[in-house]
C-alpha cells in the first residue's frame, strides 16, 4: 500500500511537471515569450518627457494627440496571446506621458524604423501565401531623454504571418540631429486576433498532462497482465484428453 501511494505521488509531480514543460514550450515557440508578454516599462525607460504622439494605420489618416492615445489606450490587454496593440499608450498614460498638442510625429519616422528593422534582421517571416506580414502599422511617440536628446518610441504591428496570427514590436530609438536611428531596446513577440487567443499553451499543457497519465496507466495495465502467478497459487491444469 505504501509502495503504491508513493508511485501515486510520483505520478501527479510527473503529470505536473510535463503540463508545465509542454505549456511554457508552446508559449515560447507560438507567441515568442515563455508566460507572458514583456513589459512595454523597458521601451519607454529612456523616454522623460514626450512631446508627441502620432497612430499611423495603412490606408487611413493619422491620428495624433491627446484624444490619440487616450484612444489608442481603451483596449488594452494584458493577457498573454491577446491583442496587445493599446499596451504602450496605456504604459505612456500610466507614467504620466501624455502629449499636451496634436503636432504629430513626422511621418517619415515610420517607414524609416521599418527599414532599420528590416535591414537589421528583426521582423518575422510570414509562412508561404502571406505577403503583407512586413507592411507595419504603429504607435510613434517623439520625445526626450534623460539628457535631452530625441528619444522616439513604437509600437507596430504587421499583416498575417499565418492565419489569425500577427507579429507585434516594440522599440525605442535614440534619434540623431540629422534623424539617424540608434536602437536603444527591441521587444518581440505574436499574437492572435480571432480563434482561441492566449489557450493554446494552457491547451497544450493539459493536452501532455492526460497524455502522461495515459501513459502511466497503460504502463499499469501492462504490468498487471504480465505480472508472475502469485507464490503457493496452485497451477491450472488442463483437462484430460479423451483416449
Amino acid at each position: 500500500m505504501r509502495a503504491m501511494k508513493h508511485e501515486m505521488w510520483l505520478v501527479v509531480a510527473a503529470t505536473l511537471v510535463f503540463g508545465a514543460a509542454a505549456t511554457l514550450v508552446t508559449s515560447k515557440l507560438h507567441w515568442g515569450y515563455w508566460v507572458s508578454p514583456p513589459s512595454p516599462d523597458a521601451t519607454v525607460a529612456s523616454l522623460r518627457h514626450l512631446g508627441s504622439f502620432t497612430t499611423m494605420w495603412r490606408g487611413y489618416p493619422p491620428h495624433s494627440g491627446h484624444d490619440a492615445i487616450v484612444k489608442a489606450a481603451e483596449d488594452v490587454n494584458w493577457s498573454s496571446g491577446e491583442d496587445p496593440r493599446g499596451r504602450l499608450p496605456a504604459t505612456l498614460i500610466q507614467r504620466g506621458f501624455v502629449p499636451r498638442s496634436s503636432e504629430p510625429v513626422a511621418g517619415s519616422l515610420l517607414p524609416k524604423i521599418c527599414q532599420f528593422l528590416e535591414t537589421h534582421g528583426a521582423l518575422e517571416e510570414a509562412d508561404p501565401g502571406y505577403t503583407e506580414s512586413k507592411e507595419l502599422s504603429g504607435h510613434l511617440a517623439l520625445g526626450r531623454g534623460a539628457h535631452g536628446n530625441s528619444v522616439a518610441v513604437a509600437a507596430l504591428w504587421g499583416g498575417q504571418l499565418s492565419n489569425d496570427h500577427y507579429p507585434y514590436y516594440e522599440a525605442s530609438f535614440a534619434v540623431s540631429a540629422s534623424g539617424e536611428l540608434t536602437l536603444l531596446s527591441l521587444q518581440k513577440y505574436r499574437f492572435d486576433i480571432a480563434g482561441l487567443e492566449g489557450v493554446e499553451h494552457w491547451l497544450a499543457g493539459c493536452a501532455a498532462s492526460l497524455l502522461s497519465l495515459l501513459v502511466w496507466v497503460g504502463y499499469r495495465i501492462a504490468r498487471r497482465l504480465g505480472a508472475p502467478r502469485a507464490a503457493g497459487q496452485p497451477a491450472l491444469r488442463r483437462p484430460p484428453v479423451a483416449p
